[in-house]
This record gives structure tokens, sequence and C-alpha cells, in this order.
């Protein structure tokens, strides 16, 4: 039977958990191959995937295309990339995110 939406989400979740951005990628292309568009939640596993194996540039070029398809971002992908960027010590880049999140009218779900 065909995966719900739901479902690809937690293939891809739970490939990010593992690291494995392979199982990751192939599950996303499997998503969009039936039709599904990727939520909040489903790209910001895949972008916790990518920051897994440290690789800022598939991440971001994700997200412009998923933006050129007409995603918006909401509080879980921003968590994840602001996430990222402190753990790099970009602050400008990690400020810029917290406003986005500010934007949508969310507070950020810190962890500390």
């Amino acid at each position: 039977h065909q995966q719900t939406l739901e479902t690809c989400t937690l293939l891809i979740e739970a490939a990010a958990v593992a690291g494995d951005v392979d199982k990751v990628s192939s599950n996303f292309d499997h998503m969009v191959q039936l039709g599904h568009k990727p939520n909040d939640r489903c790209a910001a596993a895949m972008i916790r995937a990518y920051e897994k194996t440290n690789l800022l540039d598939k991440a971001l070029d994700l997200l412009l295309t998923l933006e050129k398809d007409g995603f918006e971002p909401g509080v879980a992908t921003y968590s994840v990339l602001m996430e990222w960027m402190a753990k790099m010590q970009l602050v400008d880049e990690t400020e810029q995110i917290l406003n986005k999140i500010a934007l949508l009218g969310e507070a950020p779900p810190f962890r500390v």
C-alpha cells in the first residue's frame, strides 16, 4: 500500500537519528516520488542528518530547493539550523535564524 506522509517522515527521522544520510536521502526521494510535499518535521530531520555528518552545503542546498518548491521552514527546521550554527559558533547566523523563529511568533525550543 502507499505510504502516508507521516510514515515517510517517520522513516526519514529514524534514518536521521541513525546518522544514515544515504537512507535519509533515499527515503526523502521516495516520499517526493509518491507526491508528498515535505513538511517542517521532515525537513528538520533531513537537516539533522546532514548536521550529524557535517554536510552544511547539502543542508543549505536542500533548503533552497525546498523553498523554490514553495516550502516555508518552520520552527523545527529553524531550530535544527540554529543549533548547528551555534555549535559552529556562527553568532550572526544564529541570531538571524532566531529572528526568523520570532517572526513565526514562536519561542525557540532551547536545549540547555
